[in-house]
C-alpha cells in the first residue's frame, strides 16, 4: 500500500486518478480548492450507511481537522458545541440545521462558519454528505 497526495482531486482527471488509487488499495489524500473541481466528486467518497451516520477523517494536523460525514434520511446529530471554530459545508442532500438557536435549511452548497462553543445540531431530511473543518487556534492564541 502506497500513500498519495493528489492536488486537484475533485476535478475530472484528479477524481479518476483518486478512484484508481483507492481501487488498488492505496491511501489517498486530496487537496482541491474547488475552483474548477466538483463537490460531487468529493461527496461520492462517502457511501451513506442505511439508517446510520458515517464519519471519515480526510486530513488532520495541528491547525485543522477535516472530516467528511454521511447521514441517512432521518439521522440526527444532537445539539453540541465544539471547542474551536468550525466550518460546515453541505455537499449533497438536505438537512435542518440549528445554529445558536436559529433554524436553517441546508442543501448542496450551504456553507456555515461557527465560532467556538456555538451550540448546533443537524437532522437529515434526505441522505446528506457534509464536510466539517475544525479550525484549531495557533499555540498561545485565544479565541
Amino acid at each position: 500500500m502506497s500513500n498519495w497526495l493528489v492536488t486537484g482531486g475533485c476535478g475530472f482527471i484528479g477524481s479518476h486518478l483518486v478512484d484508481a488509487l483507492l481501487a488498488r488499495g492505496d491511501r489517498v489524500r486530496v487537496i482541491d480548492d474547488l475552483s474548477s473541481g466538483k463537490r460531487d466528486n468529493l461527496a461520492k467518497e462517502v457511501e451513506v450507511p442505511k439508517d446510520g451516520i458515517l464519519s471519515r477523517i480526510l486530513y488532520k494536523d495541528a491547525q485543522v481537522n477535516v472530516t467528511l460525514f454521511g447521514f441517512d434520511t432521518g439521522q440526527e446529530l444532537s445539539e453540541h458545541t465544539a471547542g474551536s471554530p468550525a466550518i460546515i459545508q453541505i455537499l449533497q442532500g438536505e438537512a435542518r440545521l440549528v445554529i445558536a438557536g436559529e433554524e436553517r435549511e441546508g442543501r448542496a452548497g450551504t456553507w456555515i462558519h461557527m465560532p467556538a462553543r456555538t451550540p448546533h445540531s443537524l437532522a437529515a431530511k434526505t441522505p446528506v454528505v457534509m464536510l466539517l473543518l475544525l479550525l484549531k487556534s495557533p499555540a498561545g492564541s485565544r479565541d
